[in-house]
């Protein structure tokens, strides 16, 4: 994003990828979720899957709204985890606001 600073990767375990970033106009979070698996031999890998992220981990002590990027769709509320179902080879953009 054009209006993000402080870009980096957040975590990469098992082809399960996050980046976080920060609005520098707002203070918000943009995380973006990579679900890079791919089907193995065994086809022991789902189509899809829960990717959490701690929000702690990036600064959100508290509650939080949450809106999906590319839909424009709030989420809702969360503290402490968000955990969104990602298909395989696809990706989660979203914005991530502290509640005042």
């Amino acid at each position: 994003n054009k209006y993000s600073q402080n870009n980096k990767q957040l975590f990469s375990k098992d082809n399960l990828i996050a980046w976080v970033a920060d609005d520098r106009n707002t203070g918000d979070k943009f995380l973006a979720l990579f679900n890079a698996q791919d089907q193995n031999k065994t086809n022991d890998i789902k189509d899809e899957i829960k990717i959490p992220v701690n929000l702690e981990e990036i600064g959100i002590k508290g509650s939080c709204t949450i809106i999906d990027v590319w839909s424009n769709k709030s989420l809702g509320t969360f503290s402490k985890e968000f955990a969104p179902v990602i298909r395989r080879h696809a990706s989660g953009l979203y914005r991530i606001s502290v509640k005042k």
